[in-house]
Order: C-alpha cells, then sequence, then structure tokens
C-alpha cells in the first residue's frame, strides 16, 4: 500500500472517529435533534490539493478569521477561532465547530444548511509550505449520501478560486 493511500485511509478513519465524537457533543448542544437515525453517509473521502502563493500564516489567518473568510468568499461569517468555537460561513450556508485549529491544520465538524439534521461531516485541511507559497490539502468525510459531486465542485468554485485570487491580491 502507499504512503498516499495510508494517509488517505488514515484520515478517512479519523473523520469517522471525529465525526461520532461531533455528533455526540452536538446532540448535547441540541437535544431535539433525532440522533438515533441518522441518514446514510457517503462512504468516499473527499480529497483535493490546492496550492496558493500566500505565506502558511496568511492561509491560515483566511480559513480561521471571519473578516478574511468574509472577504475572500464575498459572504457573512462568523468565527469562533479556537478548538471548540462554533462557526459560520457563507452567510450560515455552512455551519459547524473547530475540533482542531494548529498552524499545520485544521479540523472542523462542518454542515451545510440544507443537510438533515444532526448531520455533520468532517473536514480537515492540512497546511504546508510549499516552495513560494502553500500546499492545502482537504480531506473530508461522512457526509450525507448524494452530496458528494456538489461538495467536490463547491470546494473549487466557493473556496479554492476566491482563496487564490485573495492570496495573490496580499
Amino acid at each position: 500500500m502507499s504512503s498516499l493511500t495510508t494517509r488517505r485511509l488514515a484520515g478517512a478513519l479519523t473523520g469517522l472517529v471525529l465525526l461520532s465524537m461531533a455528533r455526540l457533543s452536538f446532540a448535547a448542544d441540541s437535544p431535539s435533534t433525532p440522533m438515533q437515525n441518522p441518514p446514510e453517509l457517503e462512504m468516499t473521502v473527499i480529497h483535493q490539493e490546492v496550492t496558493f502563493k500566500c505565506t502558511l500564516a496568511q492561509l491560515f489567518k483566511a480559513l480561521t478569521t471571519a473578516s478574511d473568510f468574509a472577504t475572500f468568499t464575498g459572504f457573512p461569517a462568523e468565527i469562533t477561532a479556537k478548538a471548540g468555537g462554533k462557526f459560520s460561513a457563507f452567510g450560515g450556508q455552512i455551519t459547524g465547530m473547530n475540533i482542531e485549529l494548529k498552524k499545520a491544520a485544521i479540523v472542523q465538524a462542518w454542515r451545510v444548511a440544507s443537510w438533515p439534521p444532526g448531520s455533520y461531516s468532517m473536514v480537515r485541511f492540512s497546511l504546508e509550505s510549499s516552495g513560494t507559497g502553500s500546499k492545502l490539502v482537504l480531506d473530508q468525510a461522512g457526509f450525507p449520501q448524494g452530496t458528494g459531486d456538489h461538495l467536490q465542485t463547491g470546494w473549487h468554485s466557493m473556496y479554492w478560486e476566491p482563496l487564490a485570487k485573495f492570496c495573490e491580491a496580499r
């Protein structure tokens, strides 16, 4: 098994474990959410790698600071930049909680507003310096069935393309 395959499998397993933890955490926050019958989840993982023309610090700040996030996306955002802090992006269309915030990794319990109540996927942004810029590796696991294709294209159009323009302007 290649190291890339091993890393993807480890990321997917970590995501599913964290997803279970996030479901318990969010269930405690909203007791009316029916957790006994969660929706079926995709068993695939979205994996994307993108390089940006900005420093690692600038990339991290863009993803974890409400003002920078709102600037690059063009939509309102609220982000409590600490582990356990909640976030809302794209005017509330994406919400969730930061599970881990480190210079090289951001892990979030992440959901789209149209998903069934109690549905959260796990998103991991791995960040590293790469030549004259920064590389971002995205892994997303545990999203409702039938949403994978939309998510796959949405990361490019809603995150990577505007983030690339934002970084190049810095």
